[in-house]
């Protein structure tokens, strides 16, 4: 990793490098605590000729102001404009139909259906786990030689 040296952070910390070199440093800043600490005594140097604000309060005040007038904001004037929506574009709509879809499957005996589809499949389900078989056709496998030779002995 190429270190900075001081001159260099001194101009880049005055703006007066370009785009990709700005960007270069930025992303150096990200990976070297050594440059980062030349980087901060640059600035300290530097910290003499930034402007210095006079009054904090309306320095504040007039960037608010600025940003006020940058991106208006949208304020709902009227509580009954949320009357307006279509009715099925409510929360109280989908909470409606969610409960009605329940209610609905609940008396029809869907959901006591899928209970006993679910039973029948636990009941139809072998009792041992597949590792079980596989192990079993293992041993099988390897037992199988064992009792050809014993029966070809006796």
């Amino acid at each position: 990793m190429k270190h900075k040296t001081f001159e260099e952070w001194m101009t880049y910390v005055r703006d007066e490098v370009d785009e990709k070199t700005r960007v270069e440093f930025e992303n150096h800043l990200y990976e070297c605590d050594q440059c980062m600490e030349v980087y901060l005594e640059a600035i300290e140097r530097q910290e003499t000729s930034f402007p210095t604000v006079t009054d904090p309060d309306g320095f504040t005040d007039g960037i608010m102001a600025m940003i006020e007038q940058e991106k208006p904001v949208t304020k709902i004037e009227n509580p009954r404009t949320y009357a307006k929506t279509k009715f099925y574009q409510k929360s109280v709509f989908h909470y409606l139909v969610a409960a009605t879809m329940t209610l609905l499957l609940m008396t029809t005996g869907v959901f006591q259906e899928l209970m006993t589809i679910v039973t029948d499949f636990e009941n139809k389900s072998p009792k041992e786990s597949i590792t079980e078989g596989i192990m079993k056709e293992t041993f099988s496998f390897v037992e199988e030689p064992n009792q050809t030779n014993k029966e070809a002995n006796e």
